[in-house]
């Protein structure tokens, strides 16, 4: 019976981990994150990496820039957590994140985290104000060539 029990939850581990992320479009991230807190997503999504303390993704071009102009407390973006251990990204792209040298359109697969707490700033973000992340990251792809951001 024993036996029996600890391969169920093995089983059960295995299948949970192997599951297919789901995906996403980014705007359903944005307006229902509690809807997919914890779970595995795929998502298209424009990253920013090229302006101070950025670290982000956003539906489009245009809602990154929008951003700077419209200062709004609550930012329609998701901070870009950290990566699953052993994942390597590709060294021409790692080395152009890490130098704030990229932004473009990208395909991210990992564990979307929102959370509610009134102590955001000491989990996410710079300010405090992101509330949501993708972390546990296993795929960061390039779709197409780099859009700059042009934004400070």
């Amino acid at each position: 019976m024993r036996r029996a029990l600890v391969f169920l939850v093995f089983l059960v581990c295995i299948s949970a981990h192997a599951a297919p992320p789901s995906e996403v479009p980014f705007a359903e991230l944005v307006k229902h994150p509690r809807k997919y807190s914890g779970k595995h997503v795929s998502v298209r999504a424009y990253v920013v990496t090229s302006c101070t303390h950025c670290g982000e993704f956003w539906e489009s071009v245009k809602a990154a820039r929008d951003s700077r102009v419209h200062n709004s407390p609550v930012l329609q973006c998701v901070a870009i957590g950290g990566y699953r251990r052993g994942y390597l990204l590709p060294k021409w792209l790692a080395h152009r994140l890490e130098s704030q040298d990229y932004d473009g359109y990208v395909h991210v697969v990992g564990r979307f985290e929102y959370t509610t707490s009134d102590n955001i700033q000491s989990r996410f973000g710079w300010y405090g104000s992101s509330d949501k992340q993708i972390t546990d990251i296993t795929e960061l792809t390039p779709l197409g060539r780099p859009i700059p951001a042009h934004i400070n």
